[in-house]
């Protein structure tokens, strides 16, 4: 029933005039939408191609999903549930493809929670993929879609630590890209709350907390690289942070080359309740040009959070307070940001937006109208409507309306000169998990709209609504409590409360699930291209496509690879024997191939690897001890002499053996030998240390039976001799022929009369010259060992061991000199120097010597005329600052100003200062004027102020 009060709704057109009517109704509308017994909330707007409004927000602890017509009225409405906390739904957007991407955290306007993303296809009413984001409790507050790769950008500040941070996502499954997300710390507390992309760079506006309390909370504005989101600048804007005050950046816009944002807050104080808001405006630069502050009469705690930009101008959307209960307001500016109107919208007690810990897109604008949303809450039942507006380029909604639409005034003051204060955005990188959801989708059948200001209407026949409808088969379309599988032509009465019927007729289509069988037969070794992947195995594979309507197509593939046959022959025959292959007689050893044509078309390989066996001659010469046998063809043979045999080898060939047998004959042999004492004489193994004849049996060199008879003679060993001898470093001592010049012990080893070894042993000793170079530096006037000039001097001393020493002294007299560069800056003095100029002076030094020390010093003077006379008679015509040349002086700001702190002339990092005394393209009266100079010099900060008289 209430599913067909809400079509009944829906199909009310109150374009139906009779007679006369107000373009209001024709072009502007206010709706209340809801279920009066649960709590709605509206916190996001979208709009389709076709001009259709989507809008989410919550449905108690549930995300809302409302589609509407151009006027306003419900078409559906969906529940979207994944999780027992509240899915808050912070923005909604439509990406490249047409679907909705929408994004938000698990908590309510105030509280944060975990952050989650979603995108739903609105043709089919259907959810593609749900994700959640585990990076601590956060405000996921924005997205936009990026232009290179399509993925989605989330925008969000967790909650501990209170940083901002960038999220990228696929958007085809929602999954993170990358590992990490990045993180931007540059404070206590910090956030992105609007984004845009302008060809390579990212502006975005947010607000920073430089500490733990709100005095120093400031709004800020950044540029970042798209493609990494590095920082390029960030700006901090209004006051320093040293000065008390509590200031919020809610949104922004670009056009122009300029980010025109908006703030709200209090900039004499820490005040949440006596608030004004401020539009800016800020070149591509980080320069600040324009701020202006705006003051509602009759309200003292404005909060603006949306800023929209229309035509002429721009649109500016918030509350009359932070708490409930509140009123809404709109504001619009022209494009210099001067006020064209204000109006305050008094519809219930407590007419709200969510709180201010989540920044919505409430507004859109659509040509010179204004689409935006709100809450009429009612406090003491729990319970709240969602408001649904439009409004017209002068700011009306219908004429019924005028009772809640209330024009106010707004007091607008330029801000000159506004602060701007740089700041570092310090970038890290986090981890990031994903989840995957399973999101609920349920039909609301409870929504209804209702108009309180309604338009004239007539009770006349109304024109059937046609509707078209298109689902998958397998799948169900609801209508009128209906679940249709069938397509075709359905019709639906319903009367009005007006009295007048209404006719719905929906066109059902039901698109076929397609499927397609294929059957490929190939050869082995090559592949099939299916479903993105190179096949190369048989089986049975499916891929399942989208067809244009979105359903599914199902491609079933049957792949077969017939296998290449091969067979692989082995012959071998005699060496002068051949082989038939192929109609062909082969006698010589190889692989041969011969290739048919097979089942199926591929080839059949057949390989013959012939071996040819030779006929092995082989000649075998042998020789044996004259009492040996050597058995031969199964004889033992005992005489020299040729004998032959044949064989048959393992390949069933001839093999010829031809034996050539020789005899070794049997020697008889005399040895003598002599030995010396303590060296016994081996032989055949055996050691022999006595004089005597030894009868040896030997085999000889040819392995035979011998005899040898040894002859030994061992004679005695005399002892070794030993002397020692020293000589000088540069002297030799002859040893037996050796010439030595070294410390060592030497042995000569020589053959006494009986053949024996004789040993002398010298032990010799080289003493080494004692050489002493000196270098010795002296101070004019004094001596060193008798010598007092300057020179080189050889001395000839004896050691101990009466060899020479020799002694090199380098004698050195000197006046030591150095020098100093000295670089004063203006108004210094070093030693008593104030000019520039070298100087010297004589130092004491530690070592006793006096030094003749060189000063180079260079005064770095500053002059600061305190008066000039403008009169273009070439005589003191300009002011200007000269500076001596050269210098490290390094002039960093210099401003002129007025009695009344007005900036006449301004110089930055340029030590050209030189001014002809115009003001704006003006003269200068005469006047005394004051200054401000800085400068450095040699790495020091200076400073310095005075006054300069103008002269006419």
């Amino acid at each position: 029933m209430y599913f067909q009060k809400a079509l009944i709704l829906m199909l009310l057109v109150c374009t139906l005039k009779a007679g006369a009517q107000s373009f209001a109704c024709d072009s502007t509308f206010f709706k209340v939408i809801g279920d009066p017994d649960k709590r709605e909330e509206g916190h996001s707007l979208a709009i389709d191609q076709a001009g259709d409004l989507y809008l989410a927000g919550t449905q108690d602890n549930m995300g809302l999903l409302l589609k509407c017509s151009p006027n306003g009225d419900v078409i559906w409405a969906k529940t979207l549930d994944f999780s027992p906390a509240q899915e808050f739904i912070s923005e909604i957007m439509f990406d490249s493809d047409g679907m909705i991407a929408g994004c938000g955290y698990l908590g309510s306007g105030s509280v944060a929670g975990q952050a989650f993303a979603f995108r739903f296809n609105p043709a089919t009413q259907q959810v593609l993929w749900t994700k959640t984001y585990a990076s601590g409790d956060t405000y996921l507050r924005g997205m936009m879609e990026l232009p290179a790769s399509g993925s989605f950008l989330l925008s969000s500040d967790t909650q501990s630590p209170n940083d901002a941070e960038f999220i990228e996502i696929d958007r085809l499954t929602g999954n993170q890209v990358g590992t990490t997300r990045k993180v931007y710390d540059f404070g206590t507390g910090e956030a992105f709350h609007e984004m845009e992309i302008v060809g390579n760079f990212i502006y975005g506006v947010g607000r920073f907390t430089d500490g733990n309390n709100f005095s120093q909370m400031r709004g800020t504005v950044s540029k970042l690289n798209l493609s990494d989101r590095s920082a390029v600048w960030t700006i901090l804007t209004h006051l320093p942070t040293a000065t008390p005050a509590r200031l919020y950046t809610q949104d922004m816009i670009v056009e122009n080359n300029a980010i025109i944002s908006v703030t709200s807050g209090d900039d004499n104080g820490t005040s949440i309740t006596q608030t004004e808001f401020f539009l800016q405006k800020t070149d591509f630069d980080g320069n600040v040009t324009m701020l202006k502050k705006y003051d509602v009469q009759g309200v003292a705690n404005e909060f603006m959070q949306e800023l929209v930009n229309v035509p002429d101008g721009y649109v500016i959307f918030g509350r009359t307070s932070v708490f409930s209960p509140s009123d809404l307001l709109i504001v619009k500016v022209d494009k210099d940001l001067n006020l064209l109107w204000a109006k305050r919208i008094d519809y219930e007690q407590n007419d709200n937006l969510t709180q201010i810990a989540s920044i919505q897109s409430w507004t859109i604008a659509v040509g010179s109208d204004v689409y935006f949303t709100a809450n009429a809450a009612n406090e003491s039942l729990g319970t709240s409507d969602i408001l649904l507006f439009k409004m017209n380029a002068a700011g009306e909604i219908n004429d019924s309306c005028l009772n809640i639409v209330i024009p106010v005034n707004v007091t607008v003051t330029n801000v000159p000169n506004p602060f701007v204060n740089n700041v570092v955005l310090p970038e890290l990188t986090a981890p990031l998990s994903t989840n995957n959801e399973t999101m609920q989708i349920s039909d609301v059948a409870f929504i209804f709209s209702e108009n309180p200001c309604p338009c004239p209407v007539c009770v006349v026949p109304i024109p059937p609504t046609n509707l078209s409808a298109a689902v998958c088969e397998g799948e169900s379309f609801l209508f009128f409590g209906q679940d249709l599988t069938v397509g075709g032509t359905y019709t639906q009465t319903l009367n009005s409360f007006q009295g007048c019927d209404s006719t719905v007729v929906l066109t059902l289509i039901v698109h076929p699930v397609q499927q397609t069988t294929l059957a490929v037969s190939l050869c082995d070794g090559t592949n099939y291209q299916f479903g993105g992947q190179a096949l190369s195995q048989s089986g049975v594979y499916t891929d399942t496509l989208a067809t244009w309507q979105g359903c599914d197509s199902v491609a079933v593939l049957t792949l077969e690879f017939i296998p290449e046959l091969s067979m692989d022959v082995n012959a071998s025959v005699c060496e002068g024997e051949s082989y038939v292959f192929n109609g062909n007689s082969i006698s010589t050893a190889g692989l041969y191939m011969d290739t048919l044509s097979a089942f199926g078309g591929c080839d059949s390989i057949i390989s013959l690897n012939l071996l040819v066996w030779p006929n092995v001659q082989t000649t075998v010469n042998e020789t044996i001890c004259s009492t040996d046998s050597f058995l031969f063809n199964g004889d033992y043979l005992t005489q020299s002499g040729t004998y032959t045999a044949t064989f048959q080898t393992i390949n069933g060939c001839d093999s010829t053996v031809t034996l050539e047998l020789d005899l070794f004959p049997y020697y008889t042999s005399q040895l003598a030998a002599v030995t010396c004492d303590g060296i016994p004489f081996v032989f055949n193994g055996v050691s022999y240390a006595q004089t005597g004849i030894y009868p040896l049996p030997y085999p000889d060199q040819n392995g035979c039976d011998s005899l040898v008879v040894l002859n030994l003679v061992v004679n005695p060993v005399i002892p070794p001799t030993i002397f020692t001898e020293s000589l000088c470093e540069g002297e030799s001592y002859d040893f037996y022929g050796q010439i030595l010049t070294t410390s060592g012990s030497y042995t000569q080893t020589y053959t006494n009369l009986n053949g024996c070894d004789s040993t002398i042993v010298l032990q010799l000793t080289v003493y080494e010259h004692q050489d002493t170079s000196l270098s010795v530096l002296l101070c004019e006037g004094l001596s060193y060992d008798g010598y007092t000039e300057p020179g080189f001097y050889t001395d000839t001393l004896q050691t101990l061991a009466g060899c020479d020493s020799i002694r090199m002294l380098q004698l050195s007299f000197q006046l030591p000199t150095d020098s100093m560069d000295v670089d004063l800056c203006d108004g210094e003095a070093f030693l008593g120097f104030t000019q520039s100029g070298v100087y010297t002076d004589t130092v004491y030094g530690m070592d006793g010597c006096d030094t003749l020390r060189t000063y180079f010093v260079t005064a770095n003077n500053l002059y600061v005329p305190n008066v000039f006379s403008p009169d273009d008679n070439g005589i003191n015509d300009h002011f200007e600052i000269f500076l001596s040349e050269p210098t490290s002086i390094q002039i960093t700001y210099f401003a002129m100003f007025d009695r009344w702190g007005n900036m006449l002339y301004e110089v930055k990092d340029n030590n050209v200062v030189k001014w002809d005394g115009d003001f704006r393209g003006k003269p200068m009266n005469p006047a005394v004027l004051s200054y401000v100079l800085l400068y450095r010099c040699n790495g020091f900060e200076k400073n310095r102020h005075g006054s300069v008289t103008v002269v006419r």
